[in-house]
């Protein structure tokens, strides 16, 4: 039973429908007293001026067509029934048999509405006067049992009647005035039952998404509910919520949709229009004293609390619109319907709606069909267009804002326009779409638009945990809560990704029609690519440094090609962007070195860097990242370098250690002399410790990759090399470094120790490593020189005043462990299952 009821449930929005009457108005008078004036004035206000369909018994019953059958199928055909109650109203049996029918249809969804022309409602009722007589004549001609019975009826009918709320003849000034106030009273009656949707049009891909929405909806159970309806702009959130309101609305006292809030509260500056909107059906005149929000929120608690609403707040933005429209359950009656869509699911969150319905695009066939509807008029594609409609269904990605814009542009278009507009799809973007998608942009805080473009521009595909430490040091923040609102706002997604070995990985992205609008907000900074903030294109940047037009205007570039090509470029475009705060060059091979780097850089990711240091003019004192693979890398400065941060550990490529590190030897142990301990200025020491792969470590790896057991089994996990006390090993570890396989060329590790870590004058950098799940193994001596400075509270300022320096997210983790390694095990998979085979 259970069961049952919740099938119902669940299915109730989808295969509801709202009743669709063939008349607005049934008009029943007696034709004697009223044809000729009051009714055929009132007629030609309903349906020829104001377009209300009107039932009206000379004009609609065809010749010959039989009365008393034609009107009881057209009185259930009607929504609303004005009956005139004239003087002579109930000496006709037809008028009587009208009011009967019009009462049983009628009485209980309150659209009978009475007019007493020239008579008195007491007169009605009770049958006094011209009725006395009408009914004197009634009981004289139906003598028969059921003839008695029947007029019985029609008293019963005619007391109701009179009992209604209607409009008095007498109490008017002149015909004219009384018809107005029927007239306004009828048009907020049909108006309240208009669909918001075209019930001849055909709407792709709604049945499944209606039946889950039902299911939250949950119309059986008596209590307030709110839900939500998110997702990207384009997606159709506004269209699902109009068909539930249009299925819907007919099984609630009040309903009201209230569309585009948005923009009428940007327009407006204020929610009283919105409030008086929900209101007028129950207020009347009296919704204009609304004067302000607050009293706003007081009439809608007053009006609603005791009635079953159904209330659609669309295209809300900000947490104040529920709030002053919805603001919880106790607002409204047992039953009601509270449905929310936005762009924005952090907004539901805070306004305590923990029922929302996430939008999705629709799947290939959905796709096929509504791009088809609107460029074709049918379901299908012509087959000459078929190709060419498979390239726009690719670009729009399930979006049926794209659908459906392009295939209405299309419409009747030949190929070679078809063609054109492909062409020109990515270079000169659809304003109908660009605008669209760009409101969720405009609606983002200062900081959160940097983020979002620098992922649409840099790092749309990559590894959250690859993403967020960039994002966090180029603007110095944490980013981690920017990521969260972006995809909240339905801008960004976070996809997982099942690797090879069966391992999962989460990577940042987004809709690629959201990403092409980030491109075209960076585009329109400037015609000229050196003026803009980001570049990313690979013609944009080849013209950069081909022609040195770089700028202070350009804030980050990203280049990651394919495959490796090599390009003669003059670096000197660098000389000029003082503003560069990102850099990543991957698969790049530049004929010439850079002169000039920007001092603002905070990351550079640069494979196949070109020179063995970094200019001389390079002050990375904001530097949190450099990541250098199959770089001719080797030292970090000419000269005399300086250590510019205090980390725990720096990690570079690099043969020499610099001369900033005045105690140098070889091997993997030195002595430092300590000053006395009356020396207050004396702070700690910095060691400088070159280390680089032995040849062992490289044949166990050889042997891992030709071996597909040990795959699995003998998996190496990297290396670690600790500081120690070298008289007495017993002594708790100074400092720690521990690094992945393989390395690729020698590498620098850079630490410092406080004074009171430095107990000794003695020190020893020891290597152990670990095989899958065996225990660490002590022996490999991967130390080749070391150096040692001791620091002084000068040197101390100078490390702090220039903080932001050589930190290197792991460099060995990155360096060619991450590519060559990922790839070699990819291709030995490849090759093992081929074999297996």
């Amino acid at each position: 039973m259970a069961l049952s009821t919740q099938r119902a449930s669940a299915s109730f929005v989808s295969n509801e429908s709202a009743p669709r009457w063939k008349y607005d108005v049934f008009l029943s008078f007696r034709g004697v007293d009223t044809r000729k004036g009051f009714v055929s004035h009132l007629y030609h206000e309903l349906w020829e001026c104001q377009g209300i369909t009107t039932f009206f018994d000379d004009r609609e019953l065809e010749g010959g067509t039989s009365i008393h059958l034609e009107l009881p199928s057209a009185i259930k055909e009607s929504h609303i029934a004005i009956v005139v109650l004239s003087p002579n109203y109930a000496s006709s049996k037809w008028c009587l048999n009208e009011l009967t029918t019009i009462l049983q249809c009628m009485e209980a969804s309150n659209t009978v509405l009475p007019v007493f022309y020239e008579t008195d409602p007491s007169d009605v009722g009770n049958q006094r006067g011209t009725f006395a007589k009408a009914f004197d004549g009634h009981e004289k001609r139906f003598i028969s049992t059921e003839d008695k019975m029947k007029v019985t009826q029609w008293r019963e009918a005619l007391k109701k009647v009179s009992k209604i709320s209607g409009w008095h003849s007498k109490e008017s000034k002149c015909e004219r005035e009384l018809i107005e106030k029927i007239v306004q009273s009828v048009w907020r009656k049909v108006q309240a039952t208009f669909t918001l949707l075209d019930s001849s049009q055909k709407f792709v891909g709604v049945n499944f998404r209606l039946e889950q929405l039902s299911s939250l909806l949950a119309h059986d159970a008596n209590d307030v509910r709110f839900i939500g309806i998110t997702g990207m702009a384009g997606i159709g959130k506004t269209t699902l919520a109009k068909l539930v309101y249009d299925r819907i609305f007919h099984h609630f006292e009040v309903h009201s949709f209230l569309g585009n809030i948005r923009e009428v509260s940007k327009k407006d500056r204020t929610l009283i229009g919105l409030q008086e909107r929900l209101l007028s059906p129950m207020l009347k005149e009296k919704v204009k004293e609304i004067w302000d929000e607050e009293c706003g929120i007081i009439f809608i608690k007053k009006c609603l609390r005791n009635k079953k609403v159904l209330l659609i707040l669309d295209d809300v933005d900000d947490l104040k619109q529920p709030e002053v429209l919805a603001g919880n359950q106790s607002w409204f009656g047992m039953g009601s319907r509270i449905v929310i869509t936005t762009r924005n699911e952090g907004l539901l969150v805070q306004h305590g709606i923990a029922a929302s319905y996430k939008m999705r695009g629709l799947n290939d066939c959905e796709a096929l069909e509504l791009f088809s509807l609107n460029a074709f008029r049918k379901e299908q594609p012509e087959e000459e267009f078929l190709e060419l409609t498979n390239h726009f269904l690719e670009y729009a990605r399930g979006l049926p804002l794209v659908l459906k814009t392009l295939g209405s542009f299309l419409h009747t278009r030949g190929q070679d326009a078809w063609k054109s507009v492909l062409d020109n799809i990515h270079t000169v973007p659809n304003p109908t779409i660009f605008n669209t998608l760009k409101i969720s942009y405009d609606g983002l805080e200062d900081m959160e638009k940097r983020v979002f473009l620098d992922v649409a521009c840099f790092h749309k595909g990559k590894c959250m945990k690859q993403v967020i430490p960039i994002l966090d040091n180029s603007f110095e923040i944490s980013s981690s809560i920017m990521i969260d609102l972006l995809i909240e706002k339905s801008l960004l997604t976070i996809e997982k990704r099942v690797q090879y070995d069966n391992s999962a990985k989460y990577v940042i992205g987004m809709h690629d029609l959201i990403q092409e609008m980030a491109w075209t907000i960076v585009g329109q900074e400037s015609k000229k690519p050196g003026l803009r903030s980001r570049l990313w294109l690979p013609d944009d940047i080849f013209h950069i440094f081909t022609t040195n037009t770089g700028t202070r205007a350009i804030e980050g570039i990203g280049l990651q090609l394919p495959e490796i090509e090599e390009v003669h470029w003059s670096c000197e475009a660098f000389s000029n962007m003082h503003g560069l705060r990102f850099l990543e060059f991957d698969n790049l091979i530049i004929s010439s070195s850079p002169k000039f780097l920007s001092c603002s850089l905070r990351i550079i990711i640069w494979s196949w860097y070109p020179s063995k240091s970094l200019p001389p003019s390079f002050h990375p004192r904001f530097l949190t990242e450099l990541r250098m693979r199959h770089s001719k890398l080797v030292r970090l400065w000419d000269g005399k370098e300086k250590i510019y941060r205090s980390y725990d550990r720096i990690v570079c490529p690099g043969k020499g250690i610099p001369e900033w590190f005045n105690n140098q030897t070889s091997g993997h142990a030195l002595d430092v002399e300590l000053p006395p301990q009356s020396c207050s200025s004396w702070m700690g020491i910095a060691f400088c410790v070159v280390f680089a792969q032995p040849k062992e470590i490289l044949r166990l790896l050889q042997k891992q990759r030709e071996n597909w057991q040990y795959l699995n089994t003998f998996e190496i996990e990297g290396f670690r090399i600790q500081c120690l006390p070298r008289t007495n090993c017993k002594q708790i570890t100074r400092s720690t470094g521990s690094f992945k396989w393989p390395l690729v060329s020698e590498h620098l590790w850079i630490f410092y120790l406080p004074r009171k870590e430095c107990l000794q004058e003695q020190f020893l950098f020891e290597t152990s490593y670990t095989l899958g799940m065996n225990k660490r193994k002590v022996g490999l001596n991967v130390v080749k020189k070391c150096g040692a400075r001791l620091v002084y509270e000068q040197d101390l300022k100078e490390l702090k005043r220039t903080l932001e320096i050589l930190r290197t997210y792991e460099y060995c983790k990155e360096a060619a462990s991450s590519q060559s390694r990922s790839f070699d095990d990819k291709e030995h998979t490849r090759r093992r299952h081929k074999e297996d085979k």
